[in-house]
């Protein structure tokens, strides 16, 4: 089997996520071919497949800004309508 194929099985095996690193490490451990991270980055540049990354949420503000925000706007007290 070409390293092309072994690239491409491998990457929709992972369901797109995998990046060259860890396949050319499925490569290597499977003893098909030795191949690098770089020779595998370029077949995939070749083909146009890009791994697809998944995003953490992250909060971008410090907890100094958060308990500044909470100074201006305290906590209202809400009073039901229902009489």
């Amino acid at each position: 089997m070409k390293v092309t194929d072994s690239v491409v099985k491998i990457f929709n095996e992972s369901g797109q996520l995998y990046g060259s690193p860890k396949i050319a490490a499925l490569i290597n451990r499977r003893g098909e071919d030795k191949v690098s991270q770089k020779y595998v980055l370029g077949i995939m540049k070749k083909l146009g497949i890009k791994p697809q990354y998944i995003r953490h949420r992250t909060n971008h503000h410090g907890i100094k800004k958060l308990l500044q925000r909470a100074e201006k706007h305290p906590p209202q007290a809400f009073q039901s309508r229902k009489a």
